[in-house]
């Protein structure tokens, strides 16, 4: 045998041993990607033993992520922590078992816990003291408003209307100081459990939601509002540091009375022509581009169907929109607004009276 055969020989037994080789390496990282799973929170593929399981929903994530998210939503005062894949509650006793590496964070949401099942009793005050947040239940507690604390160290006297210190003799609205002009952050109190909430005074977003009762409320008047909150004349903005002024809103409130119809009318001019024109192109549009991948033909066939279809729709969908559309709107401004204003003369009546009556003499 001469020597190139040998070489030829040694090279095929060398890549022979190559294709064992990559052929084990291949199963090797298949098998262990079998075993792995990608986690719906990092995107990363994890080893299956490295998942837990939250008993409320059976959705699985890994350790390492579960624990940071319940971490993080604890630190946000949150005792309600929804699943990250659905709207699910976290059970308290994943909670426990995922975040016992961390006694204080656990403590932390024991003490949350707590103080939202006790929000839920009407009658539940907290004492006002620093340092102190001792919950006392008082029973009809506004004939009787003057409380005392019952903590050994404290024994702090306080109101059970403002929870604020005990004010003899003066009323709860004597009590309230109007906030510094040049005060950066500023905490006002949850109008449904009281807990006190910061916020910058920057112009920010005014619609406030409570950590512990997740009560939706505006920064500005301190009610529990809902959707239709800033779109009726109550002076509150969604931005801006403070609300409207009493004339102010009672000279918008009376402009929409007078102006409604006109700017109603206009609308409904306007809007039918805008619809029955737009509505075709813009279905055309969309159409055309959804089927960039279909053939040239298919393509114009499918846009000239769309665009003839939306025509022949547009006038009934635009004479939908304006018998639904202008009754709503003539509802709401002489129905919403007039309300709005009676009720802001009333209070700029009752202001304007006790600003004039004279103060009495407390000797």
């Amino acid at each position: 045998m001469t020597r190139t055969e040998n070489s030829r020989i040694t090279l095929r037994l060398q890549s022979s041993c190559l294709d064992v080789y990559k052929k084990d390496l291949m199963e090797r990282a298949l098998e262990a990607r079998q075993s792995m799973s990608e986690c719906g929170i990092c995107c990363e593929f994890v080893p299956n033993d490295y998942f837990r399981k939250l008993s409320a929903c059976q959705h699985a994530y890994c350790k390492i992520c579960l624990r940071k998210h319940i971490s993080f939503a604890i630190r946000e005062s949150r005792t309600e922590i929804p699943c990250p894949g659905c709207s699910a509650q976290i059970h308290p006793n994943d909670v426990r078992n995922y975040c016992h590496q961390t006694p204080e964070l656990l403590q932390k949401y024991e003490d949350f816990s707590l103080r939202a099942a006790l929000i839920k009793i009407p009658d539940t005050r907290w004492c006002p003291a620093p340092d102190c947040g001792f919950a006392i239940i008082v029973p009809n507690g506004s004939k009787c408003p003057k409380i005392t604390c019952q903590r050994p160290e404290c024994k702090t006297e306080f109101c059970f209307d403002c929870q604020k210190e005990w004010h003899q003799g003066r009323s709860c609205r004597d009590t309230e100081k109007p906030a510094k002009s040049n005060d950066v952050v500023q905490s006002r109190p949850c109008p449904r459990c009281r807990t006190p909430i910061l916020k910058e005074d920057d112009g920010s977003c005014n619609h406030m939601v409570c950590t512990m009762c997740r009560a939706e409320f505006c920064w500005l008047c301190l009610k529990e509002i809902n959707d239709l909150h800033y779109m009726s004349p109550t002076g509150c903005t969604f931005w801006g540091r403070k609300r409207w002024s009493g004339k102010k809103k009672l000279l918008v409130q009376i402009g929409s009375l007078i102006g409604s119809p006109v700017i109603i009318a206009a609308t409904a001019v306007i809007s039918f022509p805008l619809i029955i024109g737009g509505l075709p192109i813009t279905v055309g549009k969309r159409v055309y581009k959804k089927m960039r991948n279909a053939s040239k033909t298919k393509r114009v066939i499918s846009t000239a169907a769309a665009v003839t279809g939306s025509a022949i729709a547009a006038p009934a969908i635009a004479t939908f929109a304006v018998a639904v559309g202008v009754p709503f709107a003539i509802g709401y401004t002489y129905v919403v607004v007039p309300k709005a204003l009676i009720h802001d003369v009333i209070e700029y009546a009752h202001r304007h009276r006790i600003a004039t009556e004279p103060v009495a003499s407390s000797g």
